[in-house]
């Protein structure tokens, strides 16, 4: 059964686009969006992408990537949606906790690669064969976003180079939804077009002020030890500031994050040694 569902992982990410066995292209297209949303700074935001126009015979296979822009948005978590949750995990739970069904990873800031595959090739079952959500993304808007920024949510093939059935070195092109379908030592592939729409996550004014009191964390008027320790909770996760004390944390603007270089910015500014933000 390993060797079953490692096979059907390593498929969902090569087997449509490289594999010498009897591949079918669907006539229907599967629709894929990702819904949109507005959060203010330092606002949590979700992001859905759904399915539509499913098959109901199912897939047994599917990857793709989502691009965004890390400097106006955080992702935080990736979670398998409704129709993604078929049950393949507790059929296959000797393995399933080493290649899960639905997985995600990250490959470098902006990028999300998905792929979800089963083993159980001769169980349709276990495949996705409903319209509905797939996978749900949930996120924060970084600090130093501004109102009016978009970050675009851009459905693409995911980046990587394999050898095809002729020897040839070739990067792939293809979002990938497909079947597999076994009989006895034959292996045969069915792959569905896709229609993508993608989505966006567009920030929005928080109501508060649009001017920015570096240093003033906790909204008071004022800038002293007591922001610095506000800062320095907000980071550890044990408080989390208004919006407008989210913009005005962002001491040290040469990264997107807030850390402890901006606790450092700002004792810097207390002792008079540097003015903020730091750029």
């Amino acid at each position: 059964m390993k060797t079953k569902k490692t096979i059907a992982s390593a498929l969902a990410l090569t087997l449509l686009a490289s594999m010498s066995t009897s591949v079918v292209s669907a006539a229907g297209e599967i629709g894929l969006q990702v819904t949109k949303a507005e959060a203010k700074v330092g606002e949590t935001f979700t992001l859905d992408v759904m399915l539509s126009d499913v098959p109901t015979s199912g897939f047994s296979s599917a990857e793709f990537s989502i691009t965004y822009d890390s400097s106006i948005v955080k992702v935080t978590d990736v979670k398998a949606g409704t129709i993604a949750n078929t049950g393949s995990d507790e059929k296959e739970s000797d393995v399933s906790s080493e290649v899960p069904t639905f997985a995600y990873f990250s490959p470098k800031d902006g990028t999300i690669n998905v792929s979800w595959g089963t083993g159980l090739l001769d169980d349709s079952s276990c495949w996705v064969s409903k319209d509905g959500t797939f996978l749900t993304i949930t996120g924060t808007v970084n600090s130093t976003a501004s109102v009016g920024d978009v970050s675009e949510f851009d459905v693409k093939p995911i980046e990587r180079s394999f050898v095809n059935e002729k020897g040839e070195t070739v990067s792939n092109k293809d979002i990938t939804f497909g079947a597999l379908s076994v009989n006895g030592d034959d292996i045969s592939a069915t792959s569905y077009p896709v229609s993508v729409v993608n989505g966006s996550v567009t920030v929005v004014d928080s109501g508060e002020s649009d001017d920015a009191t570096y240093g003033d964390v906790n909204v008071d008027g004022k800038i002293n030890l007591t922001d610095v320790i506000y800062l320095n909770k907000f980071i550890a996760g044990s408080y989390t500031p208004s919006p407008q004390g989210q913009i005005n944390a962002a001491c040290d603007q040469t990264n997107s994050d807030i850390d402890l270089d901006d606790t450092l910015a700002l004792l810097k500014y207390l002792i008079k040694v540097v003015e903020l933000p730091v750029k």
